[in-house]
């Protein structure tokens, strides 16, 4: 972000509407991330609100962001379901890493998968658990 600051400023008239052209690019693509983001939230999907909140802030780091997307972000986090999904994609991510050591036995596997499945039913990660077990 601080480079295309800088070339906006540039001497250069080449330079500057180059940046110009990039700065609207990013801007479109910006509120397009925002507007889906804000559907999802209005939809009641507040993990797919959250997660896209989530990579606007990364991808657009550096790049002004309207306040409203630090207040859904901060509201979302608060949120029952959204930390029901967090938890859950944290096991899920475990259970992966000990997929790939290729040191775990399989029940223990299908334990971990179990447990997901079990304690954050209608979950993405649940389902994904599920799809694994062949459940």
């Amino acid at each position: 972000a601080k480079p295309l600051i800088r070339f906006t400023r540039d001497r250069r008239p080449a330079v500057q509407q180059a940046a110009e052209k990039l700065q609207s690019y990013v801007n479109q693509k910006r509120d397009e991330a925002i507007a889906a983001a804000q559907a999802n939230l209005d939809d009641g999907d507040a993990w797919k609100a959250y997660r896209g909140f989530e990579t606007i802030q990364k991808t657009f780091q550096g790049i002004e962001l309207p306040n409203s997307v630090g207040e859904a972000l901060s509201r979302l986090k608060r949120d029952d379901a959204v930390k029901d999904e967090k938890s859950a994609m944290k096991l899920w991510l475990a259970a992966q890493k000990t997929i790939s050591s290729g040191r775990a036995k399989p029940a223990r596997i299908h334990g971990m998968m179990k447990r997901i499945t079990d304690k954050y039913p209608g979950t993405e990660a649940a389902a994904m658990a599920a799809a694994w077990a062949g459940n």
